[in-house]
C-alpha cells in the first residue's frame, strides 16, 4: 500500500459484512487506513490500487453494501470459452484426447448458456469444476466424470436434471 502495489481481493462478498468498512477510507479520497488494533494510520501511495473479484450468486457470499459498492468500477469478466477454453483444458488438466476436450469446450458452452438464461446457476458453468471433470475423464467415463465433478456438487434437482441432459446429449 504504502509502496504503490495493487492489492487483490479474491471473492470480496464472501468477507463479513461488518469488516468491509475498513476498506472505505483507502478507497476514496482520503486514501489512508487506520489499523484498528493500534490506531496507526497508513496513508497510500498515489499509485496504490485495489482491484476486488466477485462471484454473484455462490452460496456462502452476500451482497457488496453501497458505500463499498461505489468505490470500485464494475467490470463483467465473461467466462474463457472456445479455443482459450481448449487451451486452458489441455494445459492444466490429465485430459489429453483432443476429441473429449473439443466435447468439454462444448459442454462449458451449453453450460454457460443455461447459465445466462437461469437455468442452472453459475455454479454449475465453473471452469475449475470443468477441469476437475475433465481430470475426473481420463480415468471415468465422461458422464460420470461430470457427474462426479459438476453436478453432484449442486443443491437443486432441477440443475442436476439440466447438467445431466446436456452431458448425455454431448457424451451419449
Amino acid at each position: 500500500m504504502t509502496k504503490g502495489h495493487l492489492l487483490y481481493i479474491d471473492e470480496i462478498n464472501m468477507a463479513k459484512p461488518e469488516t468491509l468498512p475498513i476498506l472505505n477510507g483507502v478507497l476514496d479520497y482520503r486514501r489512508t487506513i487506520t489499523n484498528p488494533f493500534t490506531g496507526e494510520v497508513v496513508k497510500a501511495d498515489h499509485d496504490f490500487g485495489v482491484i476486488a473479484a466477485i462471484n454473484e450468486g455462490y452460496i456462502g457470499t452476500t451482497p457488496l453494501n453501497e458505500a463499498l459498492k461505489n468505490r470500485f468500477v464494475m467490470i463483467e469478466v465473461p467466462y474463457i470459452s472456445g479455443e482459450t477454453l481448449k487451451k486452458v483444458l489441455l494445459d492444466q488438466s490429465l485430459l489429453k484426447e483432443e476429441r473429449k476436450i473439443d466435447q468439454f469446450v462444448t459442454l462449458s458452452s451449453d453450460l454457460i448458456e443455461q447459465a445466462k438464461n437461469g437455468i442452472i446457476s453459475e455454479e454449475a458453468a465453473s471452469i475449475r469444476a470443468l477441469i476437475d471433470a475433465c481430470d475426473l475423464a481420463v480415468f471415468l467415463p465422461p458422464i460420470r466424470a461430470i457427474k462426479r465433478a459438476i453436478i453432484d456438487k449442486l443443491e437443486d434437482e432441477r440443475e442436476k436434471a439440466a447438467v445431466q441432459n446436456i452431458a448425455e446429449t454431448i457424451f451419449g
